[in-house]
């Protein structure tokens, strides 16, 4: 009797993807803030964001992008814009844009340029700038 045995051995490559995809955010005017990107793959990636223009932001000054943390410290208006979170192994690169909006808090200002004297004392509101 003789028995003829075939084994089948597959390989599961996993796909290079970001986990989850970086969405856009809005970061409060002054604070220290940080916008995080991660991506797997069958190998590591190197994870790295980009600024608007293409430039990298490792020297950036308040902001520092370590390992797909991108760290503001002190959030400026002019932080305001479109950052690319690139993802490169030797499965390829993917790349992910978000836009940043940079948001804050302004009760004093607002409310003398909206409120009249007697809706303010009425009701003390905070108002989000956008």
């Amino acid at each position: 009797m003789y028995f003829v045995v075939h084994f089948l051995h597959f390989i599961f490559t996993e796909k290079l993807k970001f986990r989850p995809k970086p969405v856009n955010t809005k970061l409060e005017l002054g604070s220290t803030s940080k916008v995080h990107c991660i991506a797997e793959g069958q190998d590591p990636p190197v994870i790295y964001w980009k600024g608007e223009d293409g430039h990298d932001l490792s020297q950036e000054g308040h902001i520092h992008d370590a390992g797909g943390v991108l760290t503001f410290n002190g959030v400026t208006r002019n932080d305001a814009g479109s950052y690319t979170c690139i993802a490169s192994s030797s499965q390829g690169i993917i790349n992910a844009t978000i836009y940043i909006d940079v948001v804050g808090m302004f009760t004093n200002i607002i409310q003398k340029l909206l409120c009249s004297e007697e809706i303010c004392e009425l009701s003390y509101k905070h108002y989000k700038c956008l």
